[in-house]
């Protein structure tokens, strides 16, 4: 019989979501973790420590990309690093597995994808929660009732001063991209297009109401969007909430009225049993649709096969998003 291929796969970026990432490389038989790079080195230590990975740390991506014999890299830093660091590898033939968002630009963004369809090289962007089983239960509902006639998400959460002091990235347009929409809110924006199709028109505005003087994106944000089907959707998003977080997509079909929460499905308000997927830490709301995509994703490599979830998917949700931002009220088209 013969052996399986190692991939050899390098971290870049060793904060929260890398204790996602890490536990469930390790797990894949095919892949072999060979590097960590952190610009905090002491969070690098930590975790090769905390995982007992024997391996070398840098401080430089450049540099790692540049000694490293790597098949694969999975960066998990800063939004306004995800471009830089994805074209970076691909121009070094190196496969990307991306934390969301694709970018914090269109222009970024299309370069992202026209770099990997010219060196036929995969990117995956983790929108894991189209893994989740409330969602591909819901998925198929939509897909036998001839699709959504109309919907609504609603992102309800709470972060406060500490929390965008906790990282010098956060709540600066120039490093973050942006607030809610593009932090938070982005999974439900990713999903709404995942059910529905391509987004075609919006209108929109965002506000920072609770945090004026601490951060320059938007704290909350609502927009009607109107899809290439014509279904409209309408968002609403905020982390001036005062209570626990919650998440609601509503799906209205020709027969049926679809919810999905964080954890939970109701078809015509009446709940669907569910085998759920355990997290790996973190919040319920996240979702466990990593430990899916992230084997999904060796599965392509090894099989020659589709990106699980790829850049090109992952450019509906940016473009409302960054639609949102330059709306200011009027109707524009994505």
């Amino acid at each position: 019989m013969e052996e399986q291929r190692k991939y050899r796969v390098a971290v870049i970026g060793c904060g929260v979501i890398s204790e996602t990432h890490i536990p469930l490389l390790k797990k894949e038989e095919s892949v072999e973790i060979v590097a960590l790079c952190d610009i905090d080195t002491d969070a690098a230590e930590k975790a090769s420590k905390v995982h007992q990975l024997h391996v070398p740390i840098y401080r430089d991506y450049v540099e790692m990309l540049d000694r490293e014999p790597l098949d694969a890299v999975h960066i998990l830093t800063p939004h306004y690093l995800h471009a830089p660091m994805t074209l970076a590898a691909i121009e070094r033939g190196i496969h990307v597995c991306l934390e969301k968002p694709l970018a914090i630009t269109e222009e970024d963004a299309t370069a992202i994808i026209k770099a990997a369809e010219e060196r036929q090289l995969k990117v995956c962007v983790c929108y894991q929660n189209r893994m989740n089983p409330q969602v591909i239960s819901a998925k198929k509902i939509i897909e036998e009732d001839g699709g959504v006639r109309a919907a609504y998400g609603a992102v309800i959460w709470n972060r406060d001063e500490a929390y965008y002091k906790s990282g010098s990235w956060r709540g600066k347009m120039e490093t973050e991209g942006g607030g809610v929409l593009i932090n938070q809110a982005i999974h439900t924006i990713d999903l709404l297009c995942f059910f529905i199709g391509k987004p075609k028109f919006l209108c929109g505005n965002t506000a920072n109401h609770h945090l004026k003087g601490v951060i320059d994106v938007e704290d909350s944000a609502m927009a009607t969007v109107t899809f290439d089907s014509g279904t409209v959707a309408n968002l609403y998003a905020t982390t001036a909430h005062g209570g626990k977080d919650e998440i609601e997509i509503f799906l209205r079909t020709e027969n049926h009225t679809v919810r999905i929460l964080a954890t939970d499905l109701l078809v015509d308000d009446k709940p669907i049993c569910l085998e759920q997927q355990k997290a790996l830490g973190h919040k319920a709301c996240y979702g466990a649709g990593h430990g899916t995509l992230i084997p999904a994703f060796y599965r392509a490599l090894r099989e020659n096969a589709p990106s699980p979830i790829d850049a090109g998917a992952a450019m509906d949700s940016l473009k409302i998003l960054l639609g949102v931002y330059r709306s200011h009220g009027e109707r524009i088209t994505l």
